[in-house]
């Protein structure tokens, strides 16, 4: 069984993400304990057949998460065919948290000609956004104008 969740990238630790629920047809009666390999780091934990979050998540860091959720059954009782596997698709929703970044800290520019016309390229900037989607976008404006204008 596959299980999806989406959740913000600023979801404070204890943050319910999903409910997973082991059934086993010969022992409908079974309780199971949920847990994840160790190789899932901690980010993940399980309060009962609740996963949560543990720590901060940021998505530009990883924005998906597959986890493989462990049912085993407590209490001695058998399941009939040993522990089941489960997977957990986890997407990390972006918040506009990133800052704009210019690909140079400084643009020179020199020897501008009175002579060319309104509309004349006098240079190009460029900045980036690690955001995805909409807040990804970027509107650029200059604070003292003066004669020039920004065309994007």
């Amino acid at each position: 069984q596959t299980y999806a969740a989406s959740i913000e990238e600023n979801a404070v630790p204890e943050t319910f993400v999903v409910q997973v629920k082991a059934f086993d047809a010969d022992n409908p009666d079974a309780v199971y304990g949920y847990s994840l390999p160790e190789s899932h780091g901690t980010a993940f934990a399980f309060e009962g057949a609740n996963l949560i979050t543990t720590t901060g998540l940021d998505r530009e860091a990883q924005g998906y998460y597959n986890l493989t959720v462990v049912a085993t059954p407590v209490q001695n009782q058998p399941l009939t065919e040993g522990p089941t596997n489960a997977s957990v698709l986890i997407e990390l929703l972006d918040l506009n948290d990133e800052t704009p970044v210019f690909d140079k800290d400084v643009y020179i520019v020199s020897n501008v000609s009175t002579n060319h016309s309104s509309g004349y390229e006098v240079a190009l900037v460029r900045a980036t956004d690690k955001d995805v989607g909409e807040n990804s976008q970027i509107t650029y404006s200059l604070i003292n104008p003066g004669p020039f204008s920004i065309n994007s």
